[in-house]
């Protein structure tokens, strides 16, 4: 008895001295001493809701409710606690399940006193809790599953993340196999083993797509899950940066789009990375391949109806890339880098009725023979580009973005710039494109926005002639029979080393974003 009693007195001592830590552990002691009373288990639950750990103090109301149901004591103060954690509802049974059983006159008057704050609580969050209701969890389960397919589909979440957030999102994201379609294998095979796993079993083995960024990994989970699971995978995605993939390597599979990148390259020249099945037609219809040496002469023959083709790091020859264009005419996107254009040859012309964006690598000459009727994208790389713009047909395309870098032969193309520009690039040249700047002053290309001249020996007067018509004119009256040309948005100056310091708080002035990584370095 006295060693229950002397444990108890030291924690209330140091209780009033605030010292709730060494209080909790006296009245544990004292707790543990004796059969619980009221008093240590009240004391050590006030101890408890004074450093802020509110479960561990309602824990104790709980249990001191359990064993003096006849005190006000635990009642009042969890209901008080339930209070502090929001727990309106509970805050008000609780007191009310104590009015319920206490007779005591001064116990039930404390009691109504604390289910009158409890009531007030409620009712002062009532509005806060309208605005919180989550109405997505009244949704239809086809309606949310529509949902989430859109946020997955589009990056903005992880299907791992939304089974996180309720028991409903979970239910309703297991339920769709579809979210899980898409696998990525990553080079730490042991470490991502365990999620692969949880990928296929949700999904089924139906996978969709694929991205590999191991060949290690690979070969890991085709041997635990067999070939069979490639077979209804409609996008592949190969980006590896250790060795490619080997000459040989073939996948069960007949996929709609093909992503291709290796790091370092081996010289043999290889093959589409898949198996076709029983003869079936061949279904790519995009093609990415970024350094990676392809035979050409097996692989041409086999490619057809593309609407996006992308070559990049080696090149293809001028007969093979029109092989393919005559079996793509619907073609949308064409990127590549052409070996042999000069010495090519061929009567009339290819129209590709669908092509927007138009990209090539050396090989200008390849456009005189090619139709572009929708063209609203083209980047020239090294190459003549009076003759490639020369070559165009239409002669006058709607293109709304041109990006010449590090051509040569440009001082008469500065005729041919489309009135319908809105971006314009002309990075890494040579020469200064100084009558390019001229030409647009002067009211060619009305509606262009955006201008880079980064790495390019651009004079400083014809920009400052340029903002001047561009950006520093006032409103346009009514009368007026010339519209006036857009304003400039966006200014890239980069690597522009004759463009002097003092300028640039003039230009940023004038354009409202100005991109120029010299400055700091022109102003020493």
């Amino acid at each position: 008895m006295t060693d229950w009693k002397t444990s108890f007195d030291d924690g209330v001592a140091n209780f009033k001295r605030k010292n709730y830590k060494e209080a909790i552990e006296l009245f544990t002691t004292a707790i543990n001493a004796q059969s619980p009373g009221h008093m240590a288990l009240e004391s050590r639950a006030a101890a408890y809701e004074q450093i802020d750990e509110l479960k561990e103090a309602l824990s104790d109301c709980r249990t001191l409710i359990k064993l003096f149901p006849d005190r006000h004591n635990g009642y009042t103060r969890a209901s008080k606690i339930l209070v502090r954690m929001k727990e309106y509802s509970r805050a008000v049974n609780i007191a009310k399940t104590g009015l319920s059983r206490i007779e005591e006159p001064k116990g039930r008057a404390r009691l109504e006193t604390v289910l009158e704050s409890a009531l007030a609580a409620q009712t002062n969050d009532e509005p806060h809790q309208e605005l919180s209701e989550c109405y997505i969890s009244k949704l239809p389960h086809e309606l949310l599953a529509l949902i989430f397919e859109e946020l997955v589909e589009t990056g903005q979440m992880s299907p791992v993340r939304m089974c996180h957030v309720c028991r409903q999102w979970r239910q309703v994201m297991i339920s769709m196999t579809k979210m899980w379609s898409r696998l990525v294998l990553y080079p730490d095979w042991k470490k991502n083993k365990a999620k692969t796993s949880t990928w296929m079993e949700r999904s089924r083995g139906r996978l969709t797509e694929l991205q590999v960024k191991s060949l290690n990994s690979l070969n890991l989970w085709l041997d635990q899950y067999g070939k069979d699971s490639t077979r209804h995978i409609e996008r592949i995605s190969f980006d590896i940066d250790g060795d490619n993939l080997p000459i040989h390597f073939l996948l069960d599979a007949n996929p709609v789009s093909l992503y291709w990148r290796a790091k370092y390259s081996n010289s043999s020249h290889m093959r589409l990375p898949f198996r076709v099945q029983n003869k079936a037609p061949l279904r790519l219809t995009e093609l990415v391949l970024i350094a990676i040496p392809i035979d050409w002469n097996t692989v041409a023959k086999q490619l057809k109806n593309l609407t996006k083709l992308v070559i990049q790091g080696e090149g293809i020859g001028c007969a093979h890339l029109f092989g393919i264009l005559e079996r793509s005419t619907t073609l949308v996107t064409l990127r590549v880098h052409v070996t042999d254009a000069d010495n090519f040859d061929q009567d009339g012309r290819i129209c590709l009725q669908n092509l927007v964006e138009l990209k090539l690598t050396k090989g200008g000459a390849i456009i005189k023979h090619l139709e572009l009727p929708t063209l609203e994208i083209l980047e020239l790389t090294r190459m003549d580009v009076d003759q490639a713009l020369q070559d165009l047909s239409p002669q006058e395309p709607s293109l709304k973005l041109l990006n010449i870098s590090r051509c040569i032969n440009f001082s008469e193309t500065r005729q041919l710039l489309p009135p319908s520009l809105t971006s314009l690039s002309l990075t890494g040249l040579a020469a200064k494109p100084d009558g390019w700047i001229e030409a647009i002053v002067k009211g060619r290309c009305p509606l262009l926005v955006h201008l880079d001249v980064s790495a390019t020996r651009i004079g400083t007067g014809c920009l400052l002639r340029l903002i001047a018509t561009r950006n520093g004119q006032t409103v346009q009256e009514e009368a007026s029979p010339t519209p006036i040309p857009t304003s400039l948005e966006s200014l890239v100056m980069n690597e522009c080393q004759e463009i002097g310091s003092e300028y640039l708080s003039h230009i940023r002035a004038k354009v409202p974003l100005v991109t120029c990584i010299y400055e700091r370095k022109n102003r020493r």
